[in-house]
Order: structure tokens, then C-alpha cells, then sequence
């Protein structure tokens, strides 16, 4: 069995989160996660941001995906990459784009909550966003395999 970037798991933690209110997602085509983005943060939602315990696992996550990009291509191939990183952050993988802007990377899926020039947020209801920044990658260039 194939193990999930860890930038991905950790979007699936189990967490006794509060239902908070979110907002719609806001995307504009199902083409604009194709390129390459950088990890920039992890934010806990609900009462689990503000224990302790909260601060502590977002401090823990965002320290083990520092240097972590992930890339999205027209052929729907997913890759992530984190030189000298855990494993489980280099991996390629095929992704899928499903109505209600949900992504699925092997069996795992998200929300995609935001994405634009800049942008991906990536949300897992009543759990955590994470933030990441585009760098760059037009689309069309190959992936590792």
C-alpha cells in the first residue's frame, strides 16, 4: 500500500474540532491548481488552533514540511518533493479534480478552498487548512517518472 505525502496526512489527523462557519470555496477553473506550489503553513480549525496541543501540532507540521513543494500537471499527475525531507513527501501520484472543487490524490480527498495566481489553500472539513504559494511552473514541463 502506498503511503500519502505526509503534507497530505496531515489534512486527516483526527481532531475534535468545532464546527466553525466557512466560507464558500473560491476558485476560479478547474485548471488553476495545474503548477508548482510551496508549502507555507498549516491552520488548525476551531477550538483545536487554540489548545496548546493546537499550536504545538501546527508548529510540528509546519517545521517537517519546511522545503516541501507540490506540483499539479495537465495530465493529472500529482508530485510532491521535499529534498532531505521525509519520505513520504517525495512521491508522484495521479489526481482527480470532482465536482464541489473536491481533489482526490489516491484515496485521500480534500476541499479545494481557495486557489488563484498566488494561492492554494487546501481544506479538510471541521479539521485544517493548508496554505501553500505558487512558484512558478507553467504545465508543461515533465514529471519524474
Amino acid at each position: 500500500m502506498k503511503k500519502l505525502p505526509a503534507c497530505i496526512v496531515a489534512l486527516s489527523l483526527p481532531f475534535a474540532a468545532c464546527q466553525l462557519s466557512v466560507p464558500s470555496p473560491n476558485t476560479s477553473s478547474p485548471n488553476a491548481i495545474i503548477g508548482k506550489w510551496e508549502y507555507k503553513s498549516i491552520e488548525l480549525e476551531g477550538y483545536d488552533a487554540m489548545t496548546d496541543e493546537g499550536k504545538k501540532f501546527q508548529d510540528t507540521v509546519n517545521q517537517t514540511n519546511s522545503g516541501l513543494t507540490i506540483r499539479f500537471s495537465p495530465s493529472r499527475e500529482f508530485e510532491s518533493d521535499q529534498p532531505g525531507g521525509l519520505e513520504e513527501n517525495n512521491k508522484i501520484a495521479d489526481y482527480a479534480l470532482l465536482p464541489d472543487n473536491l481533489l482526490v490524490i489516491e484515496q485521500d480527498t480534500v476541499v479545494i478552498h481557495q486557489v488563484n495566481d498566488t494561492s492554494l489553500v487546501l481544506y479538510r472539513p471541521g479539521q485544517s487548512f493548508m496554505i501553500f504559494k505558487r512558484i512558478g511552473f507553467t504545465g508543461t514541463e515533465p514529471g519524474r517518472r
